[in-house]
């Protein structure tokens, strides 16, 4: 088990790269473990991300219907998450045998999957702003929509630049990423019926 989890020096190091692409800084690569062993460190970051996603769904969803049990919701929106976790894994590897990338994989599942975190820690500005109720629901929404607009050039950026593909090839993969996860999502959310609110 212990081989499974990284350290706190790569921890901050997954973090600390996500966050300098954030800034546009390729440099930011160089903080990245690509080995087999940091390829599955990084998942890391979606137990890191989870807190904020959990808030994010509790905070965006009215629930109009519930299955029997709080064990039956846990474990369906658990399986959905661990789901959540592998469709892009799962399609980026597609993609690299495809255009006969596949050295290039390891950089970019590792960048991608720390790049979570720094997606969470930002969308935490929105979520804040509308439970708070510290400025008018509009305001809080139109913040939210410029916060959404922001993570998708970012993540474009991640794969462009971890990748090293073009950016329409980059803007390709981000449109199947949000494809996929919004399937995901609302086959989820009809199973249990939540509506958003």
């Amino acid at each position: 088990m212990a081989n499974l989890l990284p350290g706190p020096r790569e921890i901050l190091g997954g973090v600390y790269g996500a966050y300098r692409l954030a800034r546009l800084d390729p440099q930011g690569m160089a903080y990245f473990d690509l080995s087999r062993a940091g390829m599955v460190h990084s998942f890391f970051a979606y137990v890191l991300a989870l807190p904020v996603l959990v808030l994010e769904r509790i905070t965006a969803t009215n629930i109009t219907t519930l299955p029997e049990s709080l064990a039956a919701i846990l474990t369906i929106q658990g399986l959905a998450y661990v789901i959540l976790c592998l469709v892009f894994p799962v399609f980026a590897y597609w993609v690299a045998q495809l255009i006969d990338a596949e050295e290039r994989y390891p950089a970019l599942l590792v960048a991608y999957n720390w790049a979570v975190a720094i997606q969470a820690a930002v969308l935490l500005i929105p979520i804040l702003l509308g439970a708070a109720g510290w400025v008018p629901e509009a305001v809080a929404g139109g913040v939210g929509s410029v916060v959404s607009i922001l993570l998708l050039v970012y993540v474009w950026y991640v794969i462009r630049t971890s990748f090293k593909i073009g950016g329409f090839g980059a803007a390709g993969m981000v449109f199947v990423d949000i494809f996929l996860t919004q399937i995901l999502v609302t086959v989820t959310d009809a199973f249990l019926g939540i509506r958003p609110i």
